[in-house]
């Protein structure tokens, strides 16, 4: 994916999707991690901030700090669970894939996602109690 890519998918999907999906009566400033592979580098483009201030909504892309220990909670869980989902079906096609992957995040309990972000506060936790360093094992 390049950079011009990733800038459309955040203003015409990602952006969409997080105002579509918010709940209504929460604050509308929200801060959205990605990690740091050099398409991200988008986020600075004027399309892209102009995008994260729409319809009143302060959404703001945060880098996943480098080399930092166990902090992505895509990692930690909520791509495993979805995995385990999308695996039951099979396909050949990335447009096939892709159908099936928003399908298995639908189908997604909520309660797995609160999970995932459960997990990502106790490494939190764990991290301040080993002062930064990774040198734990990850809290169940």
């Amino acid at each position: 994916m390049t950079s011009k890519e990733y800038a459309k998918m955040l203003v015409e999907k990602v952006f969409p999707a997080i105002r579509a999906k918010w709940p209504g009566s929460k604050r509308r400033r929200i801060r959205v991690q990605h990690d740091n592979a050099s398409p991200h580098g988008a986020v600075t483009k004027a399309s892209v901030q102009q995008g994260s201030k729409e319809e009143g909504w302060d959404i703001r892309m945060e880098f996943q700090p480098a080399k930092s220990p166990d902090m992505n909670v895509l990692d930690l869980s909520v791509f495993k669970a979805i995995q385990s989902v999308q695996y039951r079906q099979p396909t050949h096609e990335v447009d096939a894939l892709i159908g099936v992957v928003m399908a298995s995040f639908e189908l997604l309990p909520s309660r797995t996602l609160d999970k995932c972000f459960l997990t990502l506060q106790k490494v939190m936790e764990c991290i301040i109690k080993h002062a930064g360093d990774n040198d734990f094992r990850l809290p169940r």
